[in-house]
């Protein structure tokens, strides 16, 4: 990827996507929403982290969600955040997947794709 690209990935099971794109040359945006699969009201036992072929953690951002989203049930309200100094870049989250647990049981998993 170059400079300006865009990564995603799509959830069927929780329905919703989430985008990341590069506005700078060391900035990404990352932005999404998640409209279904929230049954646990407490945004706190929930995870979300982007792992490697091997489930390995690449980029743990469970805090970051728990600290700006609310869960509206089914979903959780919009997620929208700016990285600095080439954290998550499109082109490093790209072949990744996002996980989504709930008390260690996954609820979504999709691979990241760029477009």
């Amino acid at each position: 990827l170059i400079r300006g690209q865009i990564a995603y990935c799509d959830f069927e099971d929780v329905i919703g996507r989430f985008t990341w794109a590069e506005t700078s040359e060391n900035d990404t945006l990352l932005y999404g929403n998640l409209y279904s699969g929230f049954d646990d009201p407490d945004i706190n036992n929930y995870s979300f982290c982007l792992e490697d072929e091997h489930d390995e953690v690449m980029y743990d951002l469970t805090q970051n969600f728990q600290k700006n989203v609310k869960i509206v049930g089914p979903g959780i309200t919009p997620y929208q955040e700016d990285f600095k100094n080439g954290f998550m870049k499109p082109s490093t989250v790209t072949g990744l997947r996002f996980v989504i647990k709930c008390k260690d049981k996954t609820i979504g998993d999709s691979t990241i794709k760029p477009i």
